[in-house]
């Protein structure tokens, strides 16, 4: 399924959201929704591009909310995500095979809550996080937190308070940030 140039404002719960299902959230706009401005949930390759997002709780995210669930081969790419009260994007889930779990590119990410990062990763493996653009997101750039072979490079952070954090994370190479 499609979601492309559309507008999801006010909502009480996200913007827009995809569930077990492959999608792709194109061109779109979410404003100060309650939630996620732009939500994948168990999904499969599928992409969040070119969307703009303000106000929301967290801009993007691709989770998998439960032990059984993955996140394969999801894409969340080239959006501009602004003045988020919480992270700009939040993942987590696992990949069920060889593939990525979830790669996050050339996004830019402005502004998130004090306590909160541009990017954090929980519990999953095999994300991506690469080109990003960071400006004055809370208090991580990017905060990993308990996830297996992460990728993080090429991000350009600042200011924040601290640029990237690796918590109980095995093998996951930093490259220059």
């Amino acid at each position: 399924s499609s979601i492309v140039d559309s507008d999801a404002d006010n909502n009480g719960y996200h913007g827009f959201g995809c569930s077990k299902a492959e999608c792709t959230i194109k061109n779109s706009r979410s404003h100060n929704n309650a939630r996620v401005g732009f939500a994948l949930n168990a999904s499969k390759n599928s992409v969040v591009e070119n969307n703009f997002g303000s106000g929301n709780a967290t801009g993007a995210g691709s989770y998998a909310p439960s032990e059984l669930d993955y996140n394969s081969g999801n894409i969340i790419r080239g959006n501009r995500l602004i003045e988020n009260r919480e992270h700009g994007i939040e993942i987590s889930g696992r990949a069920d095979s060889d593939q990525f779990a979830t790669r996050v590119e050339d996004n830019v990410l402005e502004g998130a809550g004090p306590n909160y990062a541009g990017i954090y990763a929980s519990d999953g493996s095999r994300h991506v996080i690469v080109g990003n653009e960071f400006i004055g997101t809370g208090r991580y750039g990017v905060h990993l937190n308990d996830v297996a072979d992460a990728h993080v490079a090429d991000n350009t952070i600042a200011p924040v308070g601290l640029g990237v954090l690796a918590t109980a994370t095995p093998g996951a190479p930093l490259g220059t940030n």
